[in-house]
């Protein structure tokens, strides 16, 4: 699927949800991006804006999750390999920002609320 096709797929449930009376309570969807590199991540993580929590996808997995604070339900995956460097029986990962790069994306976040 296209991004394309899935912005408009995403469209057509923010329609549904919008006209979704809010006596019948729907859950938020879950929309996962799968990456390859370390720089779609940061692309992501910049395009999207706010905290994100980092954490392997599960104890001992391969891929790294990235959670949107900021847009629950949506989560980053990428193989770990692409963003950390293996030591011998853990990995060590530095952070993707620094602390100016992440106070400047809160800041574009909180000024797009």
């Amino acid at each position: 699927m296209t991004n394309t096709e899935t912005a408009k797929m995403l469209m057509d449930l923010a329609n549904v949800y919008g006209t979704t009376p809010d006596e019948i309570p729907l859950s938020a969807p879950l929309t996962t991006a799968h990456v390859n590199t370390k720089q779609a991540v940061i692309d992501l993580i910049k395009a999207v804006g706010g905290k994100f929590k980092k954490e392997p996808l599960y104890e001992g997995a391969d891929t790294m999750l990235f959670r949107s604070a900021r847009i629950p339900g949506f989560d980053i995956w990428v193989p770990r390999d692409k963003i950390c460097r293996k030591i011998p029986a853990r990995y060590e990962c530095e952070p993707l920002f620094s602390a100016a790069e992440d106070a400047e994306i809160m800041e574009v976040a909180e000024a797009g609320k």
